[in-house]
């Protein structure tokens, strides 16, 4: 088995929504196509009434893979709160590939800049002495 460490950057998304299609699971709402800087699929987020495991897909076809997790549908808001926030994003993943792994959808602070850096340590300091 195969164990896997993957960040692909995000640079930006699509969304598809599927609603009460006949042909589909119950619950399953569309998915969130995340993608490269350079126009590969970084991963994808599925909108559905109870989440599922993460996984790997385009094994061998992208280099790195792409990553499929599985969200509710009542996270959607938050997940384009955090997508539309213009900050720099990457999806992390840890696992194997047969099993599935975890799944983290994060601020990716190697390409943060300096005032992006600045805006957050002045957030994290308002939240510390505001408590």
């Amino acid at each position: 088995m195969a164990r896997f460490e993957i960040v692909n950057r995000i640079a930006r998304y699509n969304t598809t929504f599927m609603g009460a299609e006949p042909d589909l699971e119950p619950g399953f709402l569309g998915w969130i196509e995340l993608i490269r800087p350079n126009g590969d699929p970084a991963g994808y987020i599925y909108l559905e009434d109870k989440a599922k495991g993460s996984r790997l897909g385009g094994v061998g076809r992208f280099d790195p893979p792409y990553v499929v997790m599985s969200r509710p549908i009542r996270e959607a808001a938050l997940l384009f709160t955090v997508l539309d926030s213009n900050r720099p994003l990457q999806l992390r993943y840890h696992g194997e590939e047969e099993r599935g792994g975890s799944t983290f959808l994060e601020e990716d602070f190697t390409t943060q800049t300096e005032e992006i850096r600045q805006d957050i340590e002045s957030e994290v300091g308002r939240a510390l002495f505001t408590r």
